[in-house]
């Protein structure tokens, strides 16, 4: 399953996933279900955008294995992106328990925020994945939109611009920082509102 996942062969890897639940019904001592299994499925179907699906597999890769803190974040994610924030935010929260070193969690969690305009409490976890080594491209980016929406300008262009040191091709800091400059008078055109990376 990993490798289907790896080769993006995610129809193929959902069928695996269906026969395999066949034969484990049929004896389950035989083939003991493991988390790792929904959870492969569960990408799949979460490529495939069907994220209610995508919720019920991680929730039984998380009844299967309650102390990975990847599955809590996962299903995080497909909580955010159904708009579902306040169960995204409590999955976050699991996951940054048992995970207290990764960046990713507080990062995604502050993707969430700013779904929710909650600008300072995304900015804190930003900056909390920073410390904890996220310093890309996409952290910058985000950290000038919350900088921007707190009234912050000159913070959120040193952001644009470090993005845009990190990543010379990153579009969105581009964008968000020739909008900006228009936005104060300057000279620079642009073409959409700010925008952030999720």
């Amino acid at each position: 399953l990993h490798t289907l996942n790896e080769l993006r062969g995610h129809e193929e890897l959902i069928k695996v996933y269906d026969t395999f639940l066949q034969r484990h019904e049929e004896d389950v001592d035989a083939l003991p279900l493991k988390s790792d299994l929904p959870f492969y499925a569960s990408l799949a179907y979460y490529a495939r955008k069907d994220y209610p699906r995508t919720i019920e597999l991680l929730t039984e890769a998380i009844e299967l294995s309650p102390d990975f803190d990847g599955y809590y974040g996962n299903r995080a994610l497909t909580y955010d992106d159904t708009k579902q924030y306040s169960l995204a935010l409590a999955d976050y929260a699991k996951a940054m328990q048992l995970a207290p070193k990764d960046p990713l969690h507080p990062y995604n969690r502050g993707v969430t925020w700013l779904h929710m305009q909650e600008y300072q409490k995304a900015f804190d976890d930003f900056s909390t994945a920073r410390k904890l080594g996220k310093d890309d491209s996409e952290i910058w980016v985000n950290l000038g939109v919350a900088e921007e929406r707190l009234g912050h300008d000159w913070l959120a262009l040193t952001a644009y611009d470090r993005a845009l040191k990190l990543d010379a091709d990153n579009a969105l800091a581009r964008a968000n920082r020739a909008t900006l400059l228009r936005e104060q008078g300057k000279n620079e055109t642009a073409d959409r509102d700010t925008a952030f990376v999720s």
